[in-house]
């Protein structure tokens, strides 16, 4: 693991705030999935089955 921290300028934490509310939000890019949801927004299925903190999710949600 690797830690990262920094500075981010407006512009580009814009950017990730939105990409992260769609590839980050409960039930989204979930690896634990038989297929994750990534264009899609996650049925209330998926979202019911994903345990994963917010911290895993934005993970998973960058990897993606």
């Amino acid at each position: 693991m690797s830690r990262l921290s920094g500075l981010l300028t407006p512009e580009l934490r814009a950017a990730l705030e939105a990409m992260l509310a769609k590839l980050a939000a409960p039930g989204a890019c979930n690896p634990q999935d038989e297929n994750p949801v990534v264009d899609a927004t996650p049925d209330q299925d998926a979202v019911r089955r994903d345990h994963r903190t917010t911290a895993q999710r934005n993970h998973d949600g960058l990897l993606a």
